[in-house]
């Protein structure tokens, strides 16, 4: 986990946000490899093992499938960044596109929630775990993608929550319900939307 995204990370307690302390047991090129993340609030801790933040121990987890029929080179165009700085969150089957994303969208760190297998730690991107929600502060991310198999609340809620105002969300289907943002286009499998 990249060690700026420390300020950024959200308890899975229900209670008002709040900041998280990080304690790192071993750092490599910036990222936290081995520690934990504890909630100053409701006492909480959570483990980073080899750079994964798991909010949701305690809960099986079983990874999503690759995304398949879409390429990072479509995600970038469809999520419009332009510049660097700050963070674009991919959800669920959408994470396996983050390495080649990475080398298009210079400057932006990604962040991947529930990851597929074949994302490990040599990505290079920072790596959460949650249980129907996304661990992050709201208001933190420049853009968000959610794969098909998390295209359903609180997935979609928690996307908008976290995402910035006026920037994109992209869902790999074409119908994911109601979403909290504009509609920009859908077609191809997938839904762009724009927050207001």
């Amino acid at each position: 986990m990249f060690v700026e995204l420390a300020e950024y990370l959200l308890c899975a307690g229900d209670h008002e946000e709040t900041y998280l302390v990080m304690t790192p047991d071993a750092v490599e090129n910036r990222a936290v490899v081995e520690g934990t993340v504890g909630c100053p609030r409701c006492r909480r801790e959570f483990p980073i093992h080899r750079g994964l933040v798991d909010f949701a121990p305690e809960v099986p987890f079983t990874p999503p499938p690759d995304a398949t029929g879409v390429t990072a080179e479509t995600i970038r165009a469809l999520i419009g960044l332009t510049g660097p700085g700050g963070y674009a969150v991919l959800i669920g089957s959408a994470g396996s596109l983050a390495p080649a994303l990475a080398g298009l969208i210079d400057g932006v760190h990604l962040v991947v929630v529930n990851p597929p297998a074949s994302l490990d730690t040599a990505s290079g991107v920072s790596r959460l775990r949650g249980q129907g929600r996304i661990p992050l502060r709201a208001s933190t991310a420049r853009a968000v993608v959610v794969g098909a198999e998390h295209a359903q609340k609180p997935w979609l809620d928690d996307a908008c929550r976290v995402l910035l105002r006026g920037l994109r969300l992209v869902v790999l289907t074409e119908d994911p319900g109601p979403v909290g943002a504009k509609v920009l286009a859908a077609g191809d499998g997938m839904w762009v939307g724009q927050k207001a």
